[in-house]
């Protein structure tokens, strides 16, 4: 076959941070003779020169031995130079792409600016925050038996999360392998903020690709263009992932296996995945509320019952002078403390039993050494805050008078009070995950989720940099509040659709199944087997098939949200316009931002 000219081959990335099924989708994609499709860091041609059927056999031992041995092509090669090495492996291609071989914030950091991926088909693939971590955990342990690659969770990877979240040290830990696997895959799911701040990308439900051939349709031909066959994408879900980081009667379902966590791995999620990742995955109607729920009302407190040690107490009793502990300071015999923790101006301690918040100004100080009267003027001149936890420290220096504003902390916005004839923001309330805050005669209402915002620009640059579900303008707190509501309303709504769609996917895979399971009972077979099909049959219609009410009703209640969904958005149009007129009553007309 002749080659594809480059302005007809398609090229396509799928990211993800992993244990998504890619491997499986991979092959997936590579159904199509006419795809070229590359996976994570393995060998460029691992998927298109190896068969489905001998990876299944094979499982996750590849996935720990050689899925690396790609990862310095990718670190030193640009786009361009790795689609030409695709195309060289397979010219005749009409599309080509990966998946797994970036995350959504490699690939954007890997790039000189966002158009130079115009010509590329890009789509990020999630999974249920809970469910990943519970397979990165059982990943972690399973390289236990791969030493090199152990290594790199216990050198590189594990010391990077206590150096974040320092918080770490004063968690129970009475299994120290199950303690680092854990953190890992936390220190994982936290890092996934960076990808939910692009928001320019579809994003594919693992969930979904795995169970509805109509979605996994969908996700095919969306990256490559081309056609693919129901039948044959049917079919590899019929058989399932190709590796099984988890044991096959392990649970999938979140609040299940969020239930059988110890508190100690409650408390760790909590403290370390940011409201970010999880607004970012509400947004694409997955249930995460679990870990909102995990620390409500809780402080991690360094136990001192002596019933199960500390992470710091473990370290110390495997050796005093372990190289994790190495970032902990000792003053003259006092208690250890907390590393120093950056949180915009100050820098974070842990001493003699306190936290304490200090202003970078101070340079560096021994905080044993500073007599507590002096302590107590820093803290009076705002140089200097003192708590119990470092959670508190973060809520006082936020609250803090301070002229600078400090970044945002796991998706709070961070603003500083500060008199307005200075013509600094002032958070002034705060409703349903927004922040109000005024800044001279304008109102913001400000979505806590998206971090710190520029409240400098102009309007026009506001809407163009945010969404209008993020960022809302006007000039009282009372209509931002109305016009909050009505784009929660509406979230609501369209998480409500999302359900409805995923049902009526559902209800599409078992008429499929049901109809291959007829399909099978016609071919020509020995009684036996034809006794076996019919049996197949039988319980296929019995009870994986709904009946036609079941589907009737499906349709009514999507029509049904689909008009309760446009009742919504003309809601929405009249409260704006009501809120305008209020405006105008109580500022004189005009637009808002004039005054």
């Amino acid at each position: 076959m002749k080659p594809q000219p480059d302005s007809v081959a398609r090229r396509f990335i799928a990211t993800t941070p992993g244990l998504s099924a890619t491997r499986w989708l991979a092959f997936a994609l590579a159904s199509h003779p006419e795809v070229f499709v590359a996976h994570g860091h393995f060998q460029l041609d691992s998927v298109v020169a190896h068969n489905f059927d001998q990876e299944k056999e094979k499982g996750d031992i590849e996935s720990l031995t050689v899925g690396n041995a790609a990862a310095n092509f990718y670190q030193t090669h640009s786009l361009t130079e790795v689609f030409a090495a695709y195309r060289q492996l397979k010219p005749e291609a009409h599309a080509y792409g990966n998946i797994h071989s970036y995350t959504l914030e490699t690939l954007m950091r890997g790039v000189a600016s966002p158009e130079d991926l115009e010509a590329i088909t890009v789509v990020n693939v999630l999974r249920h925050p809970v469910c990943y971590m519970d397979s990165h955990s059982s990943l972690v342990r399973s390289a236990e038996r791969h030493p090199e690659l152990y290594q790199h969770y216990l050198r590189n990877v594990f010391p990077s999360a206590l150096a974040q979240f320092p918080e770490l040290f004063l968690i129970d830990c009475s299994n120290y392998r199950e303690f680092v696997a854990f953190a890992v895959s936390c220190l994982s799911v936290c890092e996934m903020a960076h990808d939910f701040i692009q928001t320019r990308f579809r994003h594919f439900r693992m969930e979904s690709l795995t169970t509805d051939v109509h979605v996994l349709k969908q996700f095919c031909e969306t990256l490559t263009g081309l056609d693919y066959s129901s039948q044959r994408l049917g079919s590899f879900i019929q058989q399932g992932p190709i590796n099984q980081h988890r044991k096959r009667s392990a649970s999938t379902d979140p609040w299940t296996i969020y239930s059988a966590w110890a508190q100690w791995q409650r408390d760790m999620a909590f403290m370390m995945i940011p409201q970010t990742v999880l607004d970012g995955f509400e947004r694409e109607a997955y249930d995460v509320g679990m870990l909102r729920d995990a620390g409500f009302g809780r402080e991690i407190k360094r136990n001192t019952t002596g019933a199960v040690p500390c992470l710091l107490d473990r370290l110390r009793s495997m050796d005093e002078h372990h190289q994790l502990l190495d970032p902990l300071t000792s003053t003259g015999g006092a208690e250890v403390g907390l590393p120093h923790v950056s949180y915009g101006e100050y820098k974070i301690i842990e001493f003699s039993g306190k936290v304490f918040g200090l202003s970078r100004r101070l340079g560096s100080l021994n905080i044993a050494g500073i007599p507590s009267e002096i302590l107590r003027e820093l803290e009076a001149c705002g140089d200097c805050v003192i708590a119990n936890s470092v959670e508190e420290v973060k809520k006082a220096i936020l609250c803090a008078k301070r002229p600078n504003p400090i970044a945002a902390e796991n998706g709070r916005t961070g603003g500083e009070t500060d008199t307005e004839e200075h013509g600094q923001p002032q958070i002034v309330d705060e409703y349903r995950g927004f922040n109000i805050v005024q800044l001279r005669e304008r109102i913001y209402g400000l979505r806590q989720s998206i971090g710190p915002v520029d409240l400098s620009l102009e309007n026009e640059a506001l809407s163009n940099t945010y969404s209008d579900q993020d960022v809302i303008v006007g000039t009282s707190r009372e209509g931002i509040k109305a016009r909050i509501d009505t784009v929660e309303l509406s979230r609501a709504v369209e998480k409500l659709n999302q359900r409805l769609e995923d049902t009526s996917s559902r209800l599409g895979v078992m008429e499929h199944q049901a109809a291959e399971s007829r399909k099978l009972a016609l071919q020509p077979c020995s009684d036996a087997e034809r006794a076996q099909a019919d049996m197949a049959a039988i319980r296929v219609s019995a009870v994986d098939q709904p009946p036609g009410w079941f589907h009737d009703w499906s349709q009514e209640v999507a029509k049904i949200a689909e008009e309760l969904h446009q009742q919504i958005q003309q809601l929405a149009e009249a409260m704006d316009r009501i809120t305008a007129r209020v405006d105008d009553l109580s500022y004189g007309p005009g637009d808002p931002s004039a005054h």
